[in-house]
């Protein structure tokens, strides 16, 4: 590893971006695909700029306010559609975008927790699985019924949780997830569970924690 390397030019508020590079293969690095529910602004805090304007990922995302979708479809390369993250067919709009039945990363960041649960249920039903899953379940904020429900549902379809109950400044709000039959890096994986501190925050990562993203990401 080279002593200059620098982590990537992260723009998650706690490294989602980060963790979704270090859990795909090397080979799927820049050709990876994304759904991003809750896209809010089209580069602060996003998980997925990193993705798309560095990485050259192919995605689609979706906002309820119509103000921040304008501006996305404005700034990214690619869509963002206005819509109720808990109201749409996400099987019909996927096949519609031409996206397969695999994608590497799904993002659920939906207000308030009970919206990002039924968005989840419904994603769950489209058909499609994922390679990497970020839920943001707002437990700090009285979300403990939807992060079991949405636990509970994800690992009956398949998925193992990395890093649970990720945290920032006002405690834990987002659960890591990764499909063990997906294009994963599993060595990666097992690293980050044994070894990652929950909190990710761009500004405060642990040592030990920036030293599993170099680890992840020097290959």
């Amino acid at each position: 590893m080279s002593e200059t390397w620098q982590l990537p030019p992260t723009r998650s508020k706690e490294s989602q971006d980060l963790f979704v590079l270090s859990m795909v293969p090397v080979g799927r690095r820049t050709r990876g695909t994304y759904l991003e529910i809750g896209a809010f602004m089209p580069e602060q805090d996003s998980n997925t700029w990193l993705l798309d304007n560095v990485y050259g990922w192919r995605g689609l995302s979706v906002e309820w306010m119509p103000e921040w979708v304008t501006l996305f479809n404005v700034s990214r390369a690619n869509p963002c559609i206005l819509g109720d993250a808990t109201r749409l067919d996400y099987g019909t709009i996927l096949k519609a975008h031409n996206f397969g039945t695999y994608i590497d990363y799904l993002q659920i960041d939906v207000d308030p927790p009970e919206s990002s649960l039924i968005a989840l249920m419904q994603v769950l039903r489209a058909g499609v699985s994922f390679g990497v899953i970020t839920f943001e379940h707002d437990f700090y904020a009285g979300g403990e019924i939807q992060r079991l429900m949405a636990r509970q549902a994800l690992r009956a379809a398949g998925y193992h949780l990395v890093v649970g109950d990720v945290e920032w400044e006002r405690g834990p709000f987002e659960d890591w997830w990764i499909n063990p039959a997906g294009l994963i890096n599993m060595d990666a994986a097992l690293r980050f569970e044994k070894d990652a501190h929950p909190r990710m925050d761009r500004a405060g990562l642990t040592p030990g924690n920036v030293a599993l993203f170099k680890e992840a990401l020097c290959r």
